[in-house]
């Protein structure tokens, strides 16, 4: 009677425990929203921490789309109503700052092609010209005795004479 009163008593709980569960996920939302592939990896950081402290704070669960998903832009969030809203206005407003980096081009990149020999008429009015560098200059006559005097007492540069290959000996 006994092991039927523990039975009866845990199948009680473990109703209530399921339906406590069934309940929750009926309340649950799915909403969908569109953000641009080129923020995904921004949004989701390092290892997913940036994702991680999103879903955490607002309490749903966010799923990116795969890259061989027909729609790479759709992203979907589940959990309560305000809560998906909530983490959704985020996510946009995230997506907005991350894309205003991703659309504006870095200022030096004209002055990199400009070095690399993409010239345009403008750089080439605002360039310098650089006189009297050494390519402009006469190349000295190395057989001068005046440019290249003899240092010394004799012209030979022979080396001393030894008998021995590793010089003499001690």
């Amino acid at each position: 009677l006994e092991y039927f009163v523990f039975c009866s008593y845990s199948l009680i709980f473990i109703t209530d425990e399921i339906l406590k569960i069934v309940g929750e996920l009926s309340g649950r939302a799915k909403v969908e929203v569109f953000l641009d592939s080129r923020i995904h990896s921004r949004l989701i950081g390092t290892r997913g921490r940036s994702i991680r402290k999103i879903m955490d704070q607002y309490k749903v669960e966010i799923k990116f789309p795969r890259s061989q998903d027909p729609e790479p832009d759709l992203v979907v969030i589940t959990g309560n109503d305000t809560d998906c809203e909530e983490a959704k206005d985020h996510l946009l407003n995230l997506e907005e700052e991350y894309l205003q980096d991703v659309s504006e081009p870095p200022t030096y990149r004209e002055e990199t092609n400009n070095f690399f020999g993409n010239h345009n008429a403008k750089s080439e009015a605002a360039g310098f010209v650089v006189k009297g560098g050494p390519w402009e200059q006469k190349a000295p006559d190395t057989t001068s005795t005046e440019d290249f005097p003899t240092f010394g007492g004799g012209s030979s540069h022979a080396p001393p004479q030894s008998s021995l290959p590793w010089g003499p000996r001690r």
